[in-house]
């Protein structure tokens, strides 16, 4: 089994694991070179895994038992050499069409991407709908979870939420788009600093990207960033009872209908609450 291959055949995720996570750290195995190497014992590989972007929280051990190694701070991450672990563009985009994991890919590493809520499915859905609805016969195409947006200067793959793309360039692509006009992330506990700050960031690298949407799950909140004729970006707020503008696309619709169909619970209000408070 090759090193920079074991993570798109690893199948017994543990249940506990709700974000994206990085290899930190490979145990029973011995590194024969060239890339290969053999697990030492009977049993299963055992993952050291850490969420990505929350090095101090729980780390996790991908044995049956599920241990949990309380509040390492790890700080940098404890990857094996890089010439081992590094995939290429090209390797990535071959992998991912066998895997049947979901990947993000940075700078050559990949991040197994994790399930989503209920709420995020259907804001997600909701959305994508209204925007199929609206762009139908004008060129542009809209894409669920499952396309990846390319950010070449970065040499990054995400998987947005929803993304549109206008561009003639966009079609000879069927695997990834490179020229989208407007992407959508909905937020969720674990990647909402990340969709915030490092992946905003990431995706301002796109020269066609007119806005960049945030949408909360647990209240009606929607975050759009529309980048003006100075280049820079304003930030458009809507909540409760708003009518949201998407520019790019030229598209109008209340707040209710993304949210249609969306049960908010009870520890979302107050989570989103505390939220609140300790940001004012």
């Amino acid at each position: 089994m090759r090193v920079r291959n074991l993570i798109y055949n690893i199948r017994r995720w543990p249940a506990i694991l709700h974000k994206p996570v990085r290899l930190l750290a490979l145990r029973n195995y011995t590194n024969l070179g060239d890339n290969s190497l053999t697990i030492v014992g009977s049993s299963a590989v055992s993952l050291l895994l850490c969420p990505v972007f929350h090095p101090s929280e729980n780390c996790y051990n991908t044995n049956t038992s599920t241990e949990i190694i309380e509040n390492r701070n790890l700080g940098k991450p404890m990857i094996a050499d890089r010439t081992h672990n590094y995939i290429s563009p090209e390797e990535y985009l071959k992998l991912e069409e066998l895997s049947q994991l979901k990947h993000e890919y940075i700078q050559g590493e990949t991040y197994v991407m994790a399930g989503a809520s209920d709420a995020h499915v259907t804001v997600a859905g909701n959305l994508f709908a209204l925007l199929r609805n609206h762009v139908r016969g004008s060129g542009c195409r809209v894409y669920m979870s499952d396309m990846k947006a390319r950010i070449e200067s970065k040499n990054i793959y995400y998987y947005p939420d929803v993304m549109v793309t206008c561009d003639e360039r966009d079609k000879s692509s069927q695997s990834f788009k490179r020229y989208p006009c407007l992407i959508v992330e909905v937020l969720s506990n674990g990647t909402e600093g990340f969709d915030r700050g490092d992946k905003f960031a990431d995706y301002q690298e796109l020269e066609t990207l007119q806005e960049y949407v945030l949408i909360s799950q647990k209240r009606e909140r929607v975050e759009c960033f529309r980048r003006n004729a100075e280049g820079l970006w304003v930030l458009y707020s809507y909540t409760q009872g708003s009518e949201i503008h998407l520019a790019s696309v030229n598209f109008r619709t209340g707040i209710d209908a993304i949210y249609e169909d969306v049960i908010f619970t009870k520890e979302d209000s107050e989570a989103d609450s505390d939220e609140l408070r300790s940001r004012g």
